[in-house]
């Protein structure tokens, strides 16, 4: 039987969300980045599975309170430009599966995996956590057969050592089945050479790494056929105009990554202040990442965030992620962040944030500067290190290294 109070209540909320902007939430966050969340956006309601309910409900009463908003606003237009260059890019098709693992607060998860899978017609599987042994079992059943898959540097490591300490007899089924896979992807952070070599013994083929950012959708990447260039990050998109703008602010082979082109962000969400700031003279926006060109076909490699990733010692720029790559190739090092220290004479001295694997229970300094000496010059040495059980990372496997420098090196931290 009709129940017309419930018709109401239904018909009122399908007014609202058609009229509404949704702004999925990480659970994994603490209340205090919810709360942030909530009040940023101007959030009026809150929709949540009753397994949530509570927690919801106390957020929502602190719905209220001002603070400096940094969402990012995407039109319709914007996202299937976005879309549209991927799906051509990679050759989606309605025959397609894509197991989707990924957080959906985060552009990687909403437009990268899903909108692109739902605008080719494909299958998008959702797995409500990702799981290594439960992706395992998922890419190795015959039934709807998984076809593409979408991760995150530390999804991958994860992955790998499942399989690693899997019983001989499975391995051979577990690369079988990676080996069916027409496309697996890698994003939202750089991914070790050693994890991108691993995988690809796995696999038969190297994960797709591309870049891109909120603001932008995917800028570069490497392509689905043609040399995928371990550490790099390809080419640009089409209909994107990329370049690389240097301290003198003169366009070259080495600099910060500029962008311009239909899929880029309309605005920050109310701060049009910072809006106008995002974008040069030239209407190109400014990413804040550094990059260069190298090698024959020129592919763009990064060298970091300008703020955290691009180390300013002796006179040298020296790129973190290039002495990462390098510490973690080293036996015995499981994970590792690479970060600049203020000092006095030089400017930062080099810190390693490390964890180390099971059967390495003690490292010195002067263990590892000797054992990193044959890979880096002297400069490129660290002369800092402090050792975690794990590296804290956020939903994407991402190090926060303004939070990490605190918390192993509060004393050298500037105020």
């Amino acid at each position: 039987m009709c129940d017309p109070g419930r018709d109401y209540v239904a018909a009122t909320w399908a007014t609202w969300l058609q009229r509404g902007i949704a702004v999925p939430l990480c659970l994994a966050h603490p209340d205090e980045e919810l709360k942030y969340v909530l009040n940023d956006s101007g959030a009026s309601a809150i929709l949540a599975s009753p397994s949530h309910f509570e927690r919801m409900a106390d957020l929502g009463k602190a719905l209220g309170t001002t603070v400096v908003p940094v969402g990012v606003v995407h039109t319709h237009r914007g996202l299937h430009a976005q879309t549209s260059a991927l799906i051509d890019a990679w050759g989606w098709q309605a025959k397609d599966h894509i197991l989707h693992t990924l957080p959906l607060h985060h552009v990687h998860g909403i437009v990268v995996a899903m909108l692109c899978g739902l605008q080719a017609g494909a299958a998008v599987e959702f797995m409500p956590r990702f799981s290594p042994s439960r992706v395992w079992e998922r890419v190795q059943s015959s039934a709807d057969p998984v076809s593409i898959f979408m991760g995150v540097p530390t999804m991958y490591a994860f992955l790998i050592n499942a399989y690693e300490g899997a019983p001989a007899t499975s391995q051979g089924g577990m690369r079988e089945a990676a080996r069916r896979l027409r496309l697996w992807t890698c994003g939202s952070a750089a991914c070790p050479k050693p994890t991108l070599a691993a995988w690809a013994e796995i696999s038969g083929a190297t994960p797709l790494e591309r870049y891109g950012m909120t603001e932008t959708g995917m800028i570069l990447g490497n392509p689905l056929c043609g040399e995928r260039r371990v550490g790099t990050v390809g080419l640009p998109f089409p209909a994107l105009g990329v370049r690389l703008v240097d301290q003198d602010n003169k366009v070259g082979k080495e600099g910060e990554i500029r962008v311009r082109g239909a899929q880029l962000f309309k605005e920050y969400w109310r701060n049009p202040e910072a809006t106008r700031d995002a974008y040069d003279d030239e209407g190109y926006f400014q990413t804040g990442d550094q990059a260069v060109v190298e090698g024959d076909p020129p592919y763009y490699r990064m060298l970091g965030r300008s703020s955290v990733d691009i180390i300013k010692h002796g006179g040298y720029k020296i790129s973190a992620l290039d002495i990462e790559g390098k510490l973690l190739a080293l036996p015995g090092i499981q994970e590792c962040a690479v970060l600049g220290l203020p000092d006095d004479t030089y400017g930062e001295v080099i810190a390693a944030v490390l964890a180390l694997d099971g059967d390495v229970k003690e490292l010195t300094l002067a263990d590892l500067r000797a054992r990193a000496a044959p890979h880096l010059p002297a400069y490129q040495l660290p002369s800092r290190m402090c050792i975690l059980p794990a590296l804290p990372r956020n939903a994407l496997g991402k190090v926060n290294k303004k939070a990490l420098r605190a918390l192993c090196f509060p004393e050298q931290v500037k105020q």
